[in-house]
């Protein structure tokens, strides 16, 4: 409803909501991102995007190891892998960029709360073109405090920012900025290389209105970039530091991938979003096929992948798509509002069916909030934290510039201690661990209890003499070893003695 329609009382409200509760509301939606943001990290992708963004700082790539990395490849953490002499990235760099930004201002752990509140922003712009400010306010707070998004939000991932490029590039599109919206979709795959699946849809609308090889010849120009920075990196502008995923995607999991995603959708997204989006499916047109299909595409790519389908967070896969559900929810919403308005012969808000339709909106991040909250690891202050203890633990134990090998913990003892981490579970530890030794290095193993029986984790306790040190009370208990070189070297396979 536009301001003109409104009485002197409603556009008074209209004015003070938009001007500064509404705006107010966002920075409170900041500050709660930037409350449960993380501070510490760790494992793999953590420690990998921010390990990039602090190199990429000072205009480095290459990881530097404490012994050659081609001859001890274990010394390189997760996160990093092998190529020739060097440790290279295994992340694109389009995330780490923004960590590396973030940093020179000394606001690392800043980034994606900043990126919450970016996508929300879009998010209302985004719906406001295709409905009314109003609808547009409801659900840029739904979208909000959608646990996924505040995932995104708060932890140091790059997911939330591959969504949020989509969001800018579709609306810079509409908006007739052909240029800004190519650049946008091409940085995203620098971000996440799955989103070259929002192009192969995005072709429907950019073919409808003629304007398809203008965009292409605007989307080479980041396109040629980032080749360029693949060929530098690692020998080839189609490679990136992911190994060939098709091995990663599998026929077996569909089935169950399926049913966990939709089901996850359902319970994330509520009943509520989910039956207005299917209503907003009326009027069929063109541009609802396109936002169907840019859901679509996103969900029968990740029902094949290998990896998740377990946890509730795996739907971070699905983010990129998931504005799509929200546009058409709103869409919904307001089919249906405008409906109940004409039918109507008293103002919309003493209408109880449209006071309760936009209260169902307004009240879904209560819904949102108990889901994340019943996970018991969204809504967390304390995120990545045990790595940081962990590492201060072992170091107050262990003699400075000792080795450790582990798994979770490789990166982080890089980042918060004088220890040397190493991955004692790949790439040959037995040998790195058997140099380090030679080289009079103090060589410990930190092994998590899923671990214990892992063959590598074994021959290593068999090859070397070992004492227990301590047992870290984390995950069930980690011990941790010194180990010691043997009175004569092990007999390898194959070998006389």
């Amino acid at each position: 409803m536009t301001a003109a329609a409104l009485t002197p009382t409603a556009a008074r409200f209209d004015r003070i909501f938009f001007r500064w509760i509404f705006p107010a509301l966002l920075v409170g939606v900041f500050l709660v991102y930037a409350t449960f943001r993380q501070r510490y990290v760790g494992a793999t992708d953590w420690y990998g995007y921010y390990q990039q963004g602090e190199l990429l700082k000072t205009g480095r790539v290459f990881l530097p190891t404490a012994f050659p990395c081609d001859q001890y490849p274990a010394i390189v953490p997760f996160g990093y892998v092998v190529a020739g002499s060097h440790a290279v990235p295994q992340y694109t760099p389009g995330f780490p960029l923004l960590l590396a930004a973030g940093s020179m201002a000394g606001l690392t752990f800043f980034v994606t709360p900043l990126l919450g509140l970016i996508s929300c922003l879009l998010m209302f712009f985004l719906i406001r073109d295709f409905t009314d400010r109003w609808v547009a306010a409801v659900f840029t707070l739904a979208w909000a405090f959608f646990p996924i998004v505040v995932f995104g939000s708060t932890t140091l991932m790059s997911d939330l920012l591959a969504a949020m490029c989509l969001i800018g590039a579709y609306l810079a599109y509409r908006r007739g900025l052909l240029l800004l919206s190519a650049w946008v979709l091409g940085y995203s795959f620098c971000v996440r290389p799955t989103n070259v699946l929002f192009l192969a849809v995005f072709v429907l609308p950019l073919w409808r209105d003629r304007r398809l090889i203008r965009y292409g010849l605007y989307l080479a120009g980041p396109v040629v970039l980032y080749g360029l920075y693949n060929f530098t990196i690692y020998g080839s502008p189609l490679r990136t530091g992911y190994a060939d995923f098709r091995g990663d995607l599998a026929r077996e999991v569909f089935t169950q991938h399926v049913g966990f995603y939709l089901w996850q959708t359902l319970a994330q997204c509520s009943p509520v979003i989910i039956a207005l989006a299917l209503w907003g499916l009326r009027p069929w047109s063109r541009e609802k096929l396109f936002q169907v299909l840019w859901f679509t595409v996103f969900l029968a790519f990740y029902c094949f992948w290998r990896s998740g389908g377990d946890r509730w967070w795996w739907t971070r896969f699905l983010l990129p798509g998931y504005p799509a559900i929200f546009l058409l929810a709103a869409g919904g919403f307001s089919r249906l509002r405008d409906r109940w308005r004409t039918a109507a012969a008293k103002p919309p808000w003493r209408d109880w069916r449209i006071v309760v339709l936009f209260a169902s909106i307004a009240l879904l991040p209560l819904w949102e909030i108990h889901f994340g909250r019943s996970q018991q690891d969204l809504w967390e202050r304390n995120k990545g934290h045990v790595y940081y203890d962990v590492v201060q633990r072992v170091a107050a134990i262990v003699p400075a510039h000792s080795f450790v090998g582990c798994v979770e913990f490789a990166g982080s003892f890089r980042l918060y201690s004088e220890l040397t981490g190493f991955v004692s579970v790949q790439d040959d530890p037995p040998n790195l661990v058997r140099e380090g030794l030679r080289r009079q290095r103090d060589v410990y193993l930190l092994v998590e209890s899923w671990n214990l029986n892992h063959p590598v984790i074994r021959q290593i306790l068999k090859d070397f003499p070992s004492e227990m040190i301590t047992v870290i009370p984390l995950w069930g208990g980690m011990p941790l070893y010194k180990l010691h070189l043997p009175a004569t070297p092990p007999v390898s396979a194959g070998q006389q003695p």
